[in-house]
């Protein structure tokens, strides 16, 4: 079992995501469509009720929280704000002040 696993993780690291540029791209379009979806579950007749909660959406076969869609979204998101530059550094001195 150990063995595939590293054989697995292998193969992962042959991949190649284009060094992440794209997802980088879309990350404020992403996180966009995160907060669009967390909007949609509030109109009625849109969002399917669970358990007394009406937070999911359905697509088909499958239904979707918004909330967890939108915690990838944001990862996304804030990890292509980071990796631009200076403005971290900025916004950790401001924090900090």
């Amino acid at each position: 079992m150990t063995i595939a696993g590293m054989f697995q993780t292998k193969q992962y690291q042959l991949l190649d995501f284009g060094g992440g540029r794209r997802l980088e791209r879309f990350g404020p379009l992403l996180y966009l469509l995160g907060l669009l979806l967390l909007v949609l579950v509030l109109i009625p007749g849109v969002g399917r009720e669970v358990n007394g909660a009406v937070r999911w959406i359905p697509l088909g076969f499958i239904t979707v929280q918004s909330a967890e869609l939108m915690k990838l979204f944001m990862m996304l998101y804030l990890a292509g704000y980071l990796q631009r530059g200076d403005i971290f550094a900025a916004t950790v001195e401001a924090f900090l002040a």
